[in-house]
Parts: C-alpha cells; sequence; structure tokens
C-alpha cells in the first residue's frame, strides 16, 4: 500500500516514482556521508541554508559527472578499472576521482614541466570529458614529459 497527496497521478506512475526513489536516497546518502561532512558549527539560519544550498550543488556536480562519464563509457562501449580493480562500465563519481589520484606535474622552468603516472586511462576519462592532459599544467607550456615508470625518466611524450 501506497500513500500519497498527487491524486493527479495515475497508480502506475505513483509506483514508478517508488521504486525511483533508491536513485534520490544514494544521492543523499553521498551526501551524508561522514568522509564527505565533517561537523559544522554554525548558528545563524542563514548560514545553515546557504551551506545545505552548497552541499545539494556539490551532489548535483558529482551527479552530472556520473551520469556524463557513464553515458561516454556506454556510447563508447569501454570500461575502467572501478572497485577491487574490477572493470567497470557504470563508475561512480568517486571511482572516477580516484583514478586520478597520484598525478603529480613538476614544473621544471617557465617552460618546461614533467608529469608523472599520467596513463591512457586518465587521457580516455578526460576525453569523454572533451579535455586532455593540458588540465594539469595549462596551455602556455611548449615541452611537457610524460615519464614512464622505472627507475629512470623516460619521456614517452612531448606535448608542444
Amino acid at each position: 500500500m501506497l500513500a500519497t497527496d498527487r491524486f493527479n497521478l495515475t497508480d502506475k506512475k505513483i509506483l514508478e516514482n517508488y521504486k525511483a526513489q533508491y536513485k534520490i536516497e544514494a544521492g543523499f546518502k553521498w551526501m551524508k556521508n561522514t568522509a564527505q561532512v565533517a561537523p559544522i558549527f554554525l548558528k545563524k539560519p542563514r548560514r545553515i541554508a546557504a551551506l545545505g544550498f552548497v552541499f545539494l550543488l556539490a551532489l548535483l556536480v558529482n551527479n552530472l559527472i556520473q551520469r556524463e562519464i557513464r553515458k561516454s563509457f556506454r556510447e563508447a562501449e569501454e570500461t575502467m578499472p572501478g572497485d577491487n580493480n574490477v572493470p567497470t562500465a557504470k563508475p561512480t563519481t568517486q571511482v572516477v576521482f580516484h583514478i586520478f589520484q597520484g598525478i603529480s606535474c613538476l614544473s621544471v622552468s617557465q617552460a618546461f614541466s614533467v608529469v608523472f603516472n599520467f596513463e591512457p586511462i586518465h587521457e580516455k576519462v578526460l576525453s569523454f570529458f572533451g579535455l586532455d592532459e593540458y588540465v594539469y599544467f595549462g596551455q602556455n607550456l611548449k615541452n611537457v614529459a610524460f615519464p614512464s615508470g622505472g627507475s629512470e625518466i623516460q619521456v614517452t611524450r612531448v606535448c608542444k
């Protein structure tokens, strides 16, 4: 039995809305995660409301990133390493952000930088958003080296 105050909806539509509720709840679960929200010491209702608005905007951005990356992976019929490195075509935003951890950019001079730990998966994900590796060091640099792993720095790509 379902109760509602939306009398203009059909029984079928009420049931569809009820079954889709988990999607919204997952978003609020993310927002209420203790890792995401530390203790808040606000007293004024106006500031509390403003912070709530910022949290909702963060949730919106989180969901937009997830929707776009999943759409791109589905259209390209691609996968990426998900939780526990299991390939997935439906990564969460957290999984996408996690794979970008560890990328470093060392500016050697104003004209030369070295980007470490930049892998093909990073390039693929960035391309799905219409971005390239220049998001890490800007368009003004003429020479950027992408070293491969190992004890010696080997240039795998120089961007000009």
